[in-house]
């Protein structure tokens, strides 16, 4: 249900609805679902208008309305406003037992009923000509923002005077980004069997960079993993993950290490797995369609993360043009 005109109705809808003191899960990710079969103690570590993460002592996981769209660590209220329909606050406890969350005030959100939601696990190979077609049309998309790695998609300059938040992230992450570059076309030059001569621990360079509860950095990061998946390249994922992970808890955030578990998974959220696969597989893309849905992603997260994911098809598109071996050392 979509909120309306005449806003005092639903309003009414949701004191009523809470006024019950219960509410119901719709869709659980795998790692929700995990949380919710367990019984724990927990606490809230964000809180947003449309949803809420929490923090256990075994994962985080994160409770939110459908608009936020399913995925591996969400629990979609079966709840169709535009916010959440009861009051939650950064550092209340939360227990969670028999597939039930109950929070400070006692309400009960209840995922006994919830039905699983599984991210894909398998992704055919894209062919050069589908995928260089589509990254050209990626670096002319109208209504890029003017904020994160936008320009990763095409050297797109903003229309008007940048900012020195962005002056400074794009000097920053400037020798981070040119070795994960660097360290793609190695890889992705080599054979899956091949050995590297270098690690990925350039993308050390980007945790924690820029804005956002999932920095801009991590999500560029989190593009490349998922781009690498759908190259079949399990090896290059791996590599970037041993690369990070131990630096996770000093240099980001605990949600957006949660988020980055998953993507060196292969998994994210449903709307970005959409997007990727126009990315990678659709014979045309739908440009309006494809810009609404990166601005429906939070923030620049959408666009980060889809900055991500160009370099790693420009580092394929590059080794498919190098022809003489010496050019790199595997």
């Amino acid at each position: 249900m979509k909120l309306t005109a005449d806003s005092s109705i639903n309003l009414h809808a949701v004191a009523t609805v809470a006024g019950l003191g219960e509410f119901s899960i719709s869709s659980v990710g795998v790692v929700a679902e995990q949380q919710l079969n367990s019984v724990h103690q927990g606490q809230v570590i964000a809180a947003f208008e449309r949803c809420f993460y929490v923090k256990t002592a075994t994962g985080i996981f994160c409770v939110g309305i459908p608009e936020i769209g399913r995925g591996p660590l969400n629990a979609l209220l079966d709840f169709q406003y535009k916010r959440l329909p009861f009051n939650v606050t950064a550092g209340e406890h939360v227990r969670i037992s028999s597939h039930q969350i109950t929070l400070d005030d006692r309400r009960i959100i209840d995922g006994a009923q919830a039905c699983a939601y599984h991210c894909e696990v398998s992704f055919a190979m894209p062919t050069p000509e589908i995928l260089q077609r589509n990254r050209k049309a990626l670096a002319t998309l109208r209504g890029m923002p003017d904020d994160g790695f936008f320009w990763l998609l095409g050297n797109h300059i903003s229309c008007g005077q940048e900012s020195a938040v962005q002056s400074a992230l794009r000097r920053s992450t400037s020798v981070a980004l040119n070795g994960l570059v660097n360290w793609l076309q190695t890889g992705i030059f080599c054979s899956s069997g091949e050995s590297i001569s270098h690690d990925a621990s350039a993308a050390l360079g980007l945790l924690g960079a820029g804005p956002g509860l999932t920095p801009a950095g991590d999500d560029v990061i989190a593009g490349v993993m998922l781009a690498l998946t759908r190259l079949q390249r399990s090896d290059l994922t791996k590599s970037l993950w041993n690369a990070i992970a131990p630096r996770l808890a000093e240099l980001t955030n605990a949600i957006s290490a949660a988020h980055l578990e998953q993507a060196a998974k292969g998994f994210c959220g449903e709307p970005m797995n959409d997007l990727l696969n126009e990315v990678f597989q659709a014979e045309e893309m739908e440009a309006t369609t494809l810009v609404t849905a990166l601005n429906c992603m939070g923030g620049t997260s959408g666009w980060d993360t889809l900055g991500g994911a160009v370099m790693v098809i420009d580092a394929w598109q590059y080794s498919l043009h190098t022809t003489h071996r010496t050019a790199t050392t595997c």
